[in-house]
């Protein structure tokens, strides 16, 4: 049975791929107790920013194949601490990848849609020039370029915004915080002008275990195949779950005054993806029909 490192597993992504690789794999993940806290016994603790760290752990587990979700993912926080991100994001994956190269080791890296500017009229391909317009999106697009730098046997996998049901102690994605606002009957607004391409995390955690086993290298797109606002995704999940879409109000992005720059356009082509994985990627209605569908039967 093949080891495949997961690191960050606590997150709603990493989770996910530990929940799907076992059985198929000898899963190992890690979580950062600075961050994360220390509730994670099944997990080994990981700052991925510390090189040490980095090259201990590699020689300790050895894996056939590694999974790069770690990453300071919100915006804001960024923003304000552009050293931290650019630690975790881009200091970090240069480590691993270097763990990888010396030990021949395949690696999936998480990357983002917001390397791009979002000005493309249409979806993104994987071939499009990128201009990332907030710190976050330019750390990633520089640990981009930092690991393939370093490693030619590598997929990057560009996301967009990931939803699903989170383990216990994972902050709320979109979908879920919808769910509960609505459900506590409390009015919410959500952006009608940014558009972007959800994904079920469940069905990205799947992708990226079968892309492991494959020879593609190189970078792909990863998300749902829908192009959608926050607004329309929110009035389809009252709908699903039988809740008053009438409490959602849209409001555009530019009126919000948040701190770091978004893409109006974030929507990704999925086809090469689809291509290469012989299936269709899950729809976003499609997608909340299965949350719905599963919900009593998870522990969350």
């Amino acid at each position: 049975m093949k080891k495949i490192l997961i690191i960050g597993a606590s997150g709603l992504l990493g989770s996910s791929l530990m929940l799907r690789a076992s059985g198929e794999f000898d899963a190992v993940g890690t979580y950062n107790p600075a961050v994360d806290g220390k509730g994670y016994p099944s997990l080994l603790s990981l700052d991925i920013s510390s090189k040490g760290e980095v090259d201990r752990l590699f020689e300790k587990i050895r894996p056939d194949r590694v999974i790069l979700t770690a990453a300071v993912s919100d915006l804001e926080v960024c923003e304000r601490n552009p050293e931290l991100a650019k630690r975790i994001n881009v200091d970090g994956p240069e480590y691993v990848a270097n763990c990888c190269k010396r030990l021949g080791v395949k690696l999936l890296h998480i990357s983002s849609v917001y390397v791009f500017d979002g000005e493309k009229k249409g979806r993104y391909v994987e071939e499009d020039s990128t201009n990332p317009l907030s710190v976050y999106a330019k750390t990633k697009l520089a640990s981009e370029q930092a690991v393939s730098s370093i490693l030619t046997d590598c997929i990057i996998a560009r996301l967009a915004v990931m939803y699903g049901w989170p383990p216990a102690d994972v902050r709320d994605n979109f979908v879920t915080m919808t769910i509960n606002r609505l459900r506590a009957k409390q009015p919410m607004r959500l952006y009608n002008d940014q558009h972007t391409s959800p994904a079920l995390c469940d069905d990205i955690a799947r992708a990226l275990l079968a892309l492991s086993e494959t020879d593609y290298n190189g970078i792909l797109n990863l998300s749902g195949p829908d192009c959608m606002s926050r607004f329309g995704c929110g009035k389809a999940v009252a709908d699903i779950f039988g809740l008053d879409g009438s409490l959602i109000s849209p409001v555009s992005l530019g009126s919000m005054s948040l701190p770091a720059r978004r893409p109006m356009n974030a929507c990704l082509d999925v086809s090469k993806a689809e291509r290469i994985l012989n299936r269709n990627m899950v729809a976003f209605e499609d997608g909340i029909k299965i949350m719905k569908e599963h919900e009593g039967s998870l522990d969350k």
